[in-house]
């Protein structure tokens, strides 16, 4: 009897597959924003005092990493310059404290594209040679896949990155906003139409890639367009809008598939959170979003403080 009900036991653990659960942090569009500050909009009103911050992002964060169990991954869905105290630093300080939280992926924001704060004397490879310089400061990949150097033809940056968790590849692909095409800075790159890209992409990825996440910084009206030409595309991270989607936006396709959207507003004032279970078909079989407004119920971090 008990050599029988081993063998269950043993049938039983492979027929049940378990689920993998994971859990995405991201930020969009904090345009130098680095301490907290009296915020006020339609959303927040007087509810709270001060919001967002770094120190209390990088509170914020360590803490979800203690307390869930599941595979934790932080994105920064592209402009982290543009604005506040430090931008004739060029995005450095903002990258240094990015790599202290350990990010795993950036977008390219339109911003990085004039880190130069819009001097029109410096064009072309000058003006990039800061976001260059980005590049190598960063340990996370920094993504666009749509930029183009207009001498050599080719990719001028990461287009995508493919992490994997138990055995599910998540591919991550970046693009960045058209309005890059009229900067002095960019006289030397080459921005191609998202569509045509997104051909390229999956083309590229084909065999690859279990789930397709967009990390995009096209803003809405482009990332809506290709949700729906693309169902190969599970779920979009948006930047660039400056939307607070404190639930998810849906796009419907034509085959009854959805495709969620997620963007977290600006200046830091919020976190993203999804929460995504994947099922034993590597498919997304569900998800559950909130933005988590930073307040003083998160202390800021003491590293950080001694760092701005």
């Amino acid at each position: 009897m008990k050599k029988l009900f081993t063998i269950f036991l043993i049938i039983l653990s492979v027929c049940v597959v378990a689920d993998t659960n994971i859990t995405i942090l991201h930020t969009n569009d904090t345009h130098g924003r680095w301490h907290s500050f009296k915020y006020r909009d339609n959303h927040f009103g007087d509810t709270y005092g001060d919001l967002g911050g770094f120190g209390r992002r990088a509170t914020y964060i360590k803490e979800v990493r203690k307390t869930t169990k599941n595979k934790v991954f932080l994105f920064d869905i592209g402009d982290i310059s543009g604005t506040g105290e430090y931008q004739n630093q060029y995005g450095v300080p903002e990258i240094k404290l990015m790599n202290y939280l350990k990010y795993d992926l950036m977008t390219l924001g339109n911003h990085e594209f004039k880190l130069d704060q819009g001097d029109k004397n410096e064009k072309g490879p000058v003006a990039i040679s800061y976001l260059k310089n980005l590049v190598k400061t960063a340990k996370f990949p920094l993504l666009s896949a749509n930029v183009y150097n207009k001498t050599t033809g080719k990719r001028e940056f990461q287009p995508y990155v493919i992490f994997t968790e138990k055995n599910i590849r998540i591919a991550c692909v970046g693009m960045t906003s058209l309005k890059c095409r009229t900067y002095p800075q960019c006289s030397n790159l080459t921005f191609t139409d998202p569509n045509e890209e997104w051909k390229k992409v999956l083309e590229e990825l084909k065999g690859k890639s279990d789930i397709l996440i967009f990390v995009s910084h096209l803003g809405d009206l482009a990332d809506v367009a290709l949700a729906k030409l693309y169902p190969e595309i599970d779920m979009i991270i948006e930047g660039d809008f400056h939307t607070f989607r404190f639930e998810p936006g849906i796009v419907t396709r034509n085959d009854n598939s959805i495709c969620p959207l997620f963007e977290t507003g600006q200046y830091g004032v919020c976190v993203g959170r999804i929460d995504i279970v994947i099922d034993e078909n590597k498919k997304i079989k569900s998800y559950k979003s909130e933005l988590v407004p930073m307040t003083d119920k998160y202390k800021s971090d003491k590293k950080v403080n001694s760092f701005i």
